[in-house]
């Protein structure tokens, strides 16, 4: 195995898929189309891995092998779907498969992230005005009072004493911060309470909707892609299941492939899960009587990223405007805060 030091950017993986592609069904042998994108690949990093790849399969081993030694390039979905490809001799197709699938995720990775970036921006730009405020601001003005030797609001004097234990203790603070980061990780990656906090995302109002539609929408459209590539149902639910990034609904979702290894169709097993919703049911249970399950799969994988795509501009409607009230409100509570000595002095003459 080759040594990565850092992970290959998904649109260098997709250009690979389509090169290859495009290369194996010029009727090239698999090794010459290796060879040839090991000279012209960019990355240099990718470069090694790609000439690993070919050794391996120069010596005897199949394409999929030769992927599945690099995992944190070649994920299982992408190593089973070339397997299954290999197994029925369509590779190139399942490398076409392979392509679209990393397009439309990314795709639909960006439609949220571009959408977020505004929210986070505020957030973070009021949270470092807040910080300047208390610890440099606040000390200035404490100062000042201090000499003039006027009596303080109450609010003012909460705010300094907040001001005068974070500036003081910003070490211990910093520290703690870490310390409690580091019992974070390790109670979370306990299996009950990981499922716990996933279950409590899950209920954050638009949040925890948004974000079980975009699992959704990964899962069925790998679901789809690993069947069209011939891999069997219960192996292709359990691949398409490691898109799921929430314990709780992973757990709900694995009880499926025991539904349908026991001789349950995928609909019914689904549905006993009681995590996707019943339109989706529905349209499941109608492709498998019809014997167009990859299709109706595809179809709800689109419905579901046109909703995640509705739900995040709804969100950002809401979210906005509520961010910028907020922020205003915390920032102009400080200033006033600090004014209002002032204030009380200038009534006074």
């Amino acid at each position: 195995m080759v040594k990565t030091f850092k992970r290959i950017k998904q649109p260098n993986l997709m250009l690979f898929s389509k090169e290859l592609t495009i290369l194996i069904k010029s009727g090239l042998p698999i090794v010459s189309c290796l060879k040839i994108l090991t000279e012209h690949t960019a990355d240099s990093n990718f470069k090694k891995v790609i000439f690993d790849i070919k050794t391996k399969v120069e010596a005897g081993s199949s394409l999929s092998d030769a992927f599945a030694c690099h995992p944190n390039i070649f994920s299982r979905f992408y190593t089973t779907s070339i397997r299954a490809g290999e197994s029925g001799d369509t590779v190139t197709e399942v490398l076409m498969y392979l392509y679209e699938h990393l397009n439309f995720v990314k795709n639909l990775r960006k439609k949220v992230l571009s959408a977020l970036i505004y929210p986070a921006f505020l957030f973070l730009i009021t949270g470092c005005a807040v910080f300047y405020l208390l610890i440099f601001v606040i000390p200035v003005f404490s100062k000042l009072y201090a000499e003039i030797g006027q009596n303080l609001p109450y609010l003012t004097r909460l705010l300094i004493e907040i001001s005068n234990a974070i500036k003081s203790n910003i070490i211990w603070i910093i520290c703690a911060i870490i310390v409690l980061k580091i019992i974070w990780h390790y109670w979370i990656n306990v299996k009950k309470n990981r499922q716990i906090v996933d279950k409590i995302k899950l209920k954050i109002p638009m949040l925890g909707d948004l974000a079980k539609k975009y699992m959704l929408t990964h899962f069925f459209l790998t679901l789809k892609n690993l069947l069209k590539s011939g891999v069997p149902l219960p192996k292709a639910l359990e691949v398409s299941m490691i898109n799921i990034d929430n314990m709780f609904l992973f757990l709900k979702m694995k009880g499926s492939i025991e539904s349908v290894n026991a001789g349950l169709g995928l609909a019914t097993a689904l549905n006993n899960t009681g995590i996707v919703p019943g339109m989706a049911i529905e349209m499941i249970h109608t492709g498998e009587e019809t014997g167009s399950l990859e299709d109706m799969l595809n179809s709800i994988s689109d419905i579901y990223e046109e909703e995640v795509s509705t739900a995040v501009s709804s969100l950002l409607v809401i979210l906005e405007p509520l961010l910028m009230l907020v922020m205003g409100a915390i920032i102009a509570s400080i200033l006033l805060a600090m004014y209002l000595p002032i204030f009380e002095m200038s009534a006074r003459f």
